[in-house]
C-alpha cells in the first residue's frame, strides 16, 4: 500500500518495502497542477491493460509496476481494487496512475481541495 499526500503544490507517493519490490519504484512526485482528474474505479482496478514494462502481476492478487497500452504508460500498485485510486495526469511520462491507499476517499478529497485553492 502506498503512503499518498498532498503537500504543497506536490502529490507525494511514498512506497512500502513490498511495493518498491515489485513495481521497481521507491516513491513518485507530481504536480498538483498535472492532475486532471481522480476518481475511485475498483472494476478499472481489477486488471491491467497492455504490455508489463517493468512490473509484476499475479492474476488475483498484485498488479505492480508499468504497463503500456496504446503508446501510453500507466504506473499500477494495486493488491485491493477496493481501495485503489485511478489519476489521470498530463505533461508527464505516465498519463495514468492506480494504486491502493488506505483511504482512497480522504486521498481524492484531499487531491481535489488543494487543486481548487
Amino acid at each position: 500500500m502506498i503512503k499518498a499526500k498532498v503537500v504543497g503544490k506536490k502529490l507525494n507517493m511514498l512506497f512500502q518495502i513490498t511495493d518498491k519490490i515489485f513495481s521497481l519504484r521507491t516513491s513518485l512526485s507530481f504536480p498538483l497542477a498535472h492532475i486532471v482528474d481522480v476518481t475511485q474505479n475498483p472494476e478499472v482496478a481489477k486488471r491491467p491493460k497492455g504490455v508489463r514494462m517493468p512490473g509484476t502481476y499475479i492474476p488475483g492478487i498484485l498488479t505492480a509496476g508499468t504497463y503500456v497500452s496504446n503508446g501510453k504508460k500507466v504506473f499500477w500498485c494495486v493488491r485491493r481494487p477496493s481501495n485503489a485510486v485511478i489519476i489521470t495526469l498530463k505533461n508527464e511520462r505516465f498519463s495514468q496512475l492506480i494504486f491502493e491507499v488506505q483511504d482512497p476517499a480522504k486521498l481524492i478529497d484531499q487531491i481535489n481541495l488543494a487543486r481548487s485553492i
